[in-house]
């Protein structure tokens, strides 16, 4: 895509080509339709790939959006019956988007049109209608209803002339007309007819970059029932839309059709496209399983459509072409939003949380749309690769007419992998029938999974490894059939009767690009094996060596900078304009080796590691100049934490860890985000060394933000976790850090509220030892802790000599490094001097804000020191910590708690070893109120 220069007032101005995207929805498809029968209705693939498109590229091209809703999507109930039921509107909706094309083009922009059904249709007749005609330009504009009329009435018998030209009249010379030689109504000439009328008009010769629809249906376009052609001699469409046929215009560079096996509706039969000899065009069409609106869109159980939705925007996007005559630039094509599938994933698992059960890649609900009182229609089942040359004046097809050529047909692997995992046929659609005639059959006995067996591909022979596709098994290990040939991706065979197509034709499997392997990887269950079949490779272990080689040869032919990291990272922070094409490269190199390391962690080199951890460093300290290009950065380092922190490096291990702190003081995350993915791994690594890394990480990371002002969000949000860490699992070891960092925060004076009381009386109530013994001595040693981490505080104030510093920075060379050390110092200083001024605040001791004293301490007793319960497991010297605790709490909450003195009779014997502590315990219990024979 080239730039276009421009001269404007005597000056050269530069302006980016764009692109222009038609999304065309299919009949009585709305983006903004909102609610249906209560509920939210799912978008259509249109409407979502439309959201799915950034607004710009990432070389700034402009990508606008011309969103059309589908035919009888009006206001009122004529406008949806006529609209969806006859197509009523179809040429204002096609006038309108050739409008807005003609009106919004420039030299060097490209053009996309997408479509679904009836918006496939139209988007098929605009890249008709440009391919015939072309692109008008605004001087023409006024005239584009007569021109329109004579493109539509092109080749009709019945036409009475061109309307364009009985009209025009040059005003520069009103006697002279130019109106083509050739007749406009002979069927026979009218593509001379055509040129000849671009040519006398002056058209703009425009390509169409892609067309990418879902679902093209009718004879052209326009449902008509095949029993009403056959006996009635009805046309195949209605007579206003007979101008286009099956064959694709040379326009067009590149056409992408996903198509439905299971959809039965006869008037619904698939418009195919076919390739004309010579052409150009690079086309594909790829068959999915599922109805009409299963690959479209609009069903609530959107697994399917979204299989369909990565398939076009894969095709979109450029990244599964393998051979094209247009070479292959990311500029020419539509740029989308990384994680857009990964938020539709998302989305529709939790429809699945509410419609169980929960289903697998390629498992999703295949809805029957051959229903009452669309049946009485006619019912039609699909012939891929079987498709015959559709007469364009009349819409008729005829068995043994001529097969449709080159018409690129493939089957997608979803097709093949809901057959080997044993997935069911379609089932009717949510409703009170549906749910009658599942009862009615649970009633007869006749409930049971009927396995998905598509009837389009019946004489259709699956090879992908399985003898029998009875097996549910996705893992297959293909070959060409010769004993030690090649590993091929699986195909389908032709062993059916049919005149025209010969024994042994192929259907392929199509390639999956890279927004089809990024869906799939959400279903880690089959993920690799399929990938893997799908490649035509053996295994999964061949598909990791594969993606491996592939890293280090990205990874080989990246440009290397000549510049040492801390040197370049100087740079980048003094100017970072001039230096992001710099930090461009090596933050691609960052990418490639941590695309490899977590590929195949073991086998990554000492200094794959070393270049990594460097490059890491780098990124991080970086980040905050480029915050759109590091956006995905924070993800990248707590998703290798998560995943391989026990595979990790020690200094590797650290960078990471110390990188996202550092994330965090830069304010690119904040701290419930760095905390959230710390805090997992502090309680589950069995590692010694990442514990005392990461506690003393988050511990230090709590004081920093509470450091100005108390954090009381964040704090509050750690405390919930910390609590629910205690609650979720008494018997578990992992609370032991809940205890830890609580006495912590309590130590520093940070929290001094009931909350953090709270998460320790759990702790005392635990049914761990450790646990307990953290909460206990929490309530009888927590003041005192308080104290001495201010006597360290106190210490450590003393260490700065202002004097002395003042004194070496007279002497010494004075530096700009030195000048900010002094202000610091000083800064520090005054800090802590106002703090000691400052009134001491009112921190109550533990024990006083407890909830409910009595509560607390009946329970104690009762879970540690009760003989009669079978949990009670303390050592003596755990329980006597547990008594001291239970004594202080009667003693200060003057409380009454009769079966501790009963208990104390057993321990205080002359032989008891501590018994002087059982006393002191007792003395602390003891209060006015207790009663005298207790």
């Amino acid at each position: 895509m080239a730039m276009v220069v421009s001269p404007t007032a005597g000056r050269a101005i530069l302006r980016k080509p764009k692109k222009i995207i038609c999304a065309l929805d299919g009949t009585w498809q709305d983006s903004d339709s909102g609610w249906v029968n209560g509920a939210l209705k799912a978008p259509s693939n249109v409407t979502r790939i439309s959201r799915a498109i950034k607004p710009e590229d990432s070389e700034h091209h402009a990508q606008i959006v011309y969103y059309q809703a589908g035919i009888g999507t009006g206001l009122g109930l004529r406008d949806r019956l006529l609209g969806g039921g006859t197509g009523l509107g179809l040429s204002e909706h096609i006038r309108e988007a050739y409008y807005f094309l003609a009106n919004n083009y420039s030299p060097g922009d490209s053009i996309f049109l997408i479509g679904f059904s009836r918006g496939s249709f139209t988007a098929r007749s605009v890249g008709g209608l440009i391919g015939n005609l072309g692109l008008l330009n605004k001087t023409g504009l006024p005239f584009f209803y007569e021109i329109f009329l004579d493109w539509e009435n092109a080749g009709n018998p019945d036409s009475k002339g061109s309307s364009f030209w009985e009209h025009y009249r040059d005003p520069l010379n009103p006697d002279r007309k130019s109106m083509p030689q050739t007749p406009s109504n002979d069927p026979a000439r009218v593509y001379e007819y055509l040129n000849e009328y671009r040519a006398k008009n002056e058209l703009r010769d425009v390509p169409i970059r892609a067309i990418g629809v879902w679902e093209t249906v009718g004879a052209l376009g326009i449902p008509v029932n095949p029993w009403f052609q056959k006996h009635l001699g009805l046309p195949g469409f209605l007579h206003e839309y007979k101008w286009l046929d099956t064959k694709l215009s040379d326009n067009v560079e590149n056409a992408f059709q996903a198509l439905a096996l299971d959809e039965h509706r006869a008037p619904f039969s698939p418009a195919v496209w076919e390739k004309p000899e010579g052409s150009h065009t690079y086309l594909k069409q790829t068959w999915f399983p599922g109805a009409h609106s299963n690959v479209g869109g609009s069903y609530d159980d959107t697994a399917t459509a979204d299989i369909s939705l990565a398939w076009m925007m894969d095709q979109l996007s450029g990244g599964t072409q393998d051979s094209t005559d247009t070479p292959l630039d990311k500029k020419d094509w539509i740029e989308f939003y990384d994680d857009y599938l990964d938020t539709q994933q998302a989305l529709n698992k939790v429809w699945y949380d509410s419609n169980p059960p929960v289903r697998g890649w390629s498992l999703g609900t295949i809805y029957n749309s051959f229903t009452f009182p669309q049946s009485l229609a006619g019912r039609l089942i699909r012939t891929p690769g079987r498709y015959r040359v559709t007469n364009p004046l009349t819409g008729m097809q005829k068995h043994g007419g001529v097969l449709m050529r080159d018409t690129q047909e493939f089957i997608h692997a979803s097709v093949r992998a809901r057959m080997d995992l044993g997935g069911s046929a379609s089932e009717p659609k949510p409703g009170r029938w549906s749910n009658f005639l599942r009862w009615l059959r649970t009633l007869l006995g006749r409930e049971g999974k009927v396995l998905y067996k598509p009837e389009a591909l019946r004489w259709w022979k699956l090879h992908d490894g399985h003898k029998h596709h009875n097996e549910f098994s996705i893992n297959s290990k293909l070959t060409t059939g010769e004993a030690g040939s090649s590993v091929r991706a699986p195909w389908w065979e032709w062993i059916g009767k049919d005149k025209l197509v010969p024994k042994g034709e192929v259907l392929n499997e199509d390639v999956m690009g890279r927004f089809e392997l990024q869906l799939l990887g959400h279903y880690e269950d089959v993920a690799d094996e399929v990938e893997a079949s799908n490649k035509g490779l053996r295994s999964v272990e061949e598909l990791k060596r594969v993606k491996e080689r592939m890293v280090k040869r990205k990874v080989g032919a990246l440009e290397k900078v000549d510049a040492d990291l801390p040197n370049l990272q100087y740079k980048v922070r003094r100017d970072p304009a001039s230096y992001k094409d710099d930090f461009n490269n090596q933050y691609s190199q960052y990418q490639a080796f941590l695309q490899l390391f977590m590929q195949a962690p073991s086998s990554t080199d000492s200094q794959g590691l070393v270049s990594l951890r460097e490059l890491i460093d780098f990124v991080a300290h970086c980040a905050d100049c480029y915050p759109k290009l590091t956006a995905n950065f924070p993800t990248d380092l707590m998703a290798l934490l998560r995943l391989h922190h026990a595979e990790l490096e020690p200094e590797l291990r650290d960078k990471v860890v110390g990188s996202l702190v550092l994330l965090r003081k830069k304010e690119i995350i904040d701290s419930a985000v760095l905390l959230n993915a710390l805090f997992p791994l502090l309680v589950d690594t069995p590692s010694k060394a990442l514990r005392t890394l990461l506690f003393t990480k988050i511990i230090s990371d709590l004081r920093t933000s509470n450091s100005k002002a108390t954090n009381h969000k964040l704090n509050r949000t750690i405390q919930t976790v910390l609590y629910n860490l205690l609650t979720s699992d008494p018997t578990s070891a992992k609370g032991v850090w809940a205890v830890r960092i609580t006495r912590e925060m309590w130590a520093r004076q940070i929290w001094t509220d009931a909350k953090a009381v709270e998460i320790m009386k759990e702790a005392a109530l635990s049914q761990h030892e450790k646990v307990v013994t953290g909460g206990v001595h929490f309530f009888l040693g927590g003041d005192k802790e308080r104290e001495e981490k201010a006597e360290e505080d106190s210490d450590d104030d003393e260490n700065i000599d202002m004097g002395k510093l003042r004194h070496q920075a007279g002497i010494n060379k004075k530096t700009k490094k030195k000048a900010n050390e002094l202000k610091r110092a000083a800064a520090t200083v005054r800090r802590k001097e106002k703090k000691k001024k400052a009134p001491h605040p009112l921190n109550f001791s533990a024990l006083h804000l407890l909830h409910d004293p009595q509560g607390f301490a009946e329970k104690l007793f009762h879970q540690h020191l009760n003989t009669q319960n079978p949990k009670a497991k303390l050592k003596l010297d755990q329980k006597l910590i547990v008594l001291q605790l239970v004594s202080r709490l009667v003693g200060l909450h003057t409380l009454t708690l009769i079966p501790l003195y009963s208990y104390f009779i057993k321990y205080l014997t002359p032989k008891q070893p501590q018994v002087t502590s059982f006393l002191a315990s007792l003395a602390q219990s003891t209060h006015n109120l207790v009663p005298p024979d207790a």
